[in-house]
């Protein structure tokens, strides 16, 4: 399961603070696809093609600030 991670702390732009944050958050769920016998390159692959369903999403409803969380961390 994916875990919460604390901002980054620095002296440096919001953006590049996000950016940074959400690299973190993609290496975690790449480590923890990895960990459940996914391939990174397999892994980034689903990753794209989730944002691109996201940014269709988004894109035909901006105001979707609750949308719903999914764990990628599949029981078995």
């Amino acid at each position: 399961m994916v875990e919460e991670v604390e901002p980054v702390v620095s002296n440096s732009e919001p953006d590049v603070e996000w950016k940074a944050n959400i690299e973190r958050l993609m290496r975690q769920i790449i480590t923890e696809a990895n960990m459940d016998g996914c391939g990174s390159i397999e892994t980034l692959n689903a990753i794209e093609e989730v944002l691109k369903k996201l940014q269709s999403t988004y894109a035909e409803d901006p105001g979707l600030e609750g949308a719903p969380t999914v764990s990628m961390h599949n029981p078995s």
